[in-house]
């Protein structure tokens, strides 16, 4: 006597496509309560923007040679972007430099305002901006389905993640628009780029102290 078991093998499709991401921000620093944008003097003024990327020393230790030689006269400063899987450093998996501009958008080198990441199937994407002086934000949630139509992730006028008890991250709150709508500013004094400002920050800071004319 025996016994055979049928069983239906079926066919799992884990395609992985490209996703447009849109990414905007303001810095702390530059923000201008008058005009509700930054100005960008360390560019029209100071003229001390680089052409080449300059998140590639500590801590940042990223080695791509982005460069704009032709840098558009609205341009803020350079800005390192990152996607992660999950809210932890270790799972990113794309960084490049890009250019912030006065009124905040963040544009890619080569592609403009959008960010082509590779997404599939079940899969997590937080969005991470950091700058040289001021503390980082993610995006408070993940991009978690597909769209064939570009994501914005708005930090300034969305609050980025935040933990703690009490919150230690997160943005600043600087002005309240039309019909409500919330304007934040990542925080400056990050001068360490651990996503937190304490005592560390001092040093790094300090050394930038009394410098004219330079980046």
């Amino acid at each position: 006597c025996s016994s055979i078991s049928s069983f239906t093998i079926m066919e799992v499709s884990c395609q992985t496509q490209q996703i447009r991401v849109a990414l905007a921000a303001y810095l702390e620093g530059p923000f201008d309560m008058n005009t509700m944008e930054m100005h960008n003097k360390l560019h029209s003024f100071c003229h001390v923007v680089p052409t080449d990327q300059p998140y590639n020393t500590a801590p940042w230790n990223y080695t791509g040679t982005e460069a704009d030689s032709a840098m558009d006269g609205t341009v803020v400063d350079w800005v390192l972007v990152s996607f992660r899987r999950t809210k932890d450093a270790s799972s990113t998996f794309y960084r490049t430099a890009a250019l912030l501009h006065k009124d905040g958008t963040i544009h890619h080198v080569s592609n403009g305002r959008e960010f082509m990441v590779d997404f599939s199937t079940g899969d997590s994407i937080y969005a991470v901006v950091q700058h040289r002086n001021h503390m980082g934000v993610m995006s408070a949630t993940a991009i978690t389905e597909y769209s064939s139509k570009s994501v914005l992730i708005d930090f300034r006028h969305e609050q980025s993640y935040q933990e703690g008890v009490p919150v230690t991250s997160g943005q600043k709150m600087v002005a309240t628009g039309n019909q409500g709508l919330p304007y934040y500013v990542m925080h400056s004094g990050d001068g360490d780029a651990n996503f937190d400002i304490n005592s560390t920050d001092f040093v790094p800071l300090s050394n930038e102290y009394n410098r004219f004319n330079e980046y």
